[in-house]
């Protein structure tokens, strides 16, 4: 299959440049080589294996540093709609068990085992739509009373899903339809999808088979831990020192149009790094930022519904001399060597690929509705 992935475009930004090259990279239409399992139905808790046979669960996977994020502080979301029209019932709980028979990641169990946390798909996991009627008065305290309650509960329990929907009605046009989910199950680019195909079920449109579902794109992933990986991350970070340094946060800020070449994000992080460089009088620099973990060349990877984010570094080495577009060109340049192995997980990535002490951390989070950083937590390099 042909097509157009991500590094490609960063490397041959015009179209001159891109046309001659651009049936030389194929998109993958099957994972080569994938990695054999890592755990087994056997290695569960006991807590699974008695409500599940091997036969129910699709695969047995590993969580991202990010995932484990939310999952190890035992965050939960509420995602509230209000609905001024009549709602069938029965026609929203058919489409909540299309759509999670659908989704895989609606159907991921999250269990710890040893010091990590596994991620356990079910070939299939029934739905129940929670449905209560109240006085029209009481809607909003309804809803808030119900998140609270299950917000202030213990963490969703080993083998329970994260997945539940309530629906709270007040009459026949005035509704609220709640979606607890954990973070772990999506990301920005999945949620907007989620809520519409949960739309056009409802609607009884046929959703469209995913060309790639969220396990074989993990899988896909996990198969990019090569000795070649690891050989470019230990040589970009080779002598680089890092700590954690100091946090800042923006509200707003307006930005120009980055010129031509570089991208809206470079234009917000390349100012960064130097304001860094100047704050703690460093010209070598290493600090984390948030990548899609959506430029692998697999079909329809953009389409995909799950939680694909990471952490990847950029080091950016700062000349006094340079102009302001020559510092833009090196970030943007730092940045597209990493594009081919930006899913290495970054706890990996410090473990195999450097020598720094303890648990040193980089992370950087990116609003991408507001095209600003939100935070950042910086280190230095020294080489």
């Amino acid at each position: 299959m042909l097509g157009l992935a991500v590094p490609a475009v960063f490397e041959f930004p015009t179209l001159s440049a891109l046309a001659p090259v651009i049936h030389e990279r194929r998109i993958e239409d099957h994972i080569p080589s994938l990695p054999r399992p890592e755990w087994a139905f056997s290695y569960l808790l006991a807590s699974v294996t008695e409500k599940w046979q091997s036969s129910d669960i699709v695969a047995v996977l590993p969580t991202t540093d990010f995932q484990r994020v939310y999952l190890n502080a035992g965050l939960k979301n509420y995602y509230i709609w209000r609905i001024d029209r009549p709602i069938d019932a029965d026609q929203l709980q058919r489409a909540l068990q299309i759509l999670c028979d659908q989704v895989l990641v609606l159907r991921s169990l999250f269990i710890r085992h040893a010091d990590t946390t596994l991620q356990v798909v079910l070939r299939r996991m029934q739905v129940e739509l929670i449905q209560t009627t109240i006085n029209q008065e009481s809607v909003d305290e309804e809803c808030r009373s119900w998140c609270a309650n299950h917000n202030r509960s213990p963490d969703v329990p080993d083998g329970s899903p994260y997945f539940q929907p309530m629906l709270i009605s007040s009459k026949p046009s005035k509704h609220i339809l709640i979606l607890r989910l954990s973070h772990a199950q999506f990301d920005g680019s999945t949620l907007p999808r989620l809520l519409g195909d949960l739309v056009r079920e409802y609607q009884d449109h046929a959703l469209p088979q995913p060309v790639v579902d969220f396990t074989a794109y993990l899988q896909h992933r996990l198969a990019r831990r090569t000795p070649a990986a690891y050989y470019f991350w230990r040589d970009y970070l080779h002598e680089a020192f890092i700590h954690r340094a100091f946090m800042v946060g923006f509200d707003n800020f307006t930005l120009s149009s980055p010129p031509r070449g570089i991208t809206m994000a470079t234009l917000v992080k390349a100012p960064w790094a130097l304001a860094w460089a100047r704050l703690g009088k460093q010209t070598d620099l290493v600090f984390g930022h948030t990548v899609s973990g959506r430029n692998m060349p697999i079909p329809d990877v953009d389409q995909r519904t799950g939680y694909c984010i990471n952490t990847a570094p950029i080091r950016v080495h700062i000349q006094p001399a340079w102009t302001a577009h020559e510092l833009l060109r090196h970030f943007h340049t730092q940045y597209t060597r990493t594009l081919d192995y930006e899913t290495i997980e970054p706890s990996e990535i410090i473990v195999q690929c450097t020598a720094w002490q303890g648990k040193p951390g980089f992370s950087a989070s990116w609003d991408s509705r507001r095209g600003i950083p939100e935070h950042v937590m910086a280190g230095s390099a020294y080489g």
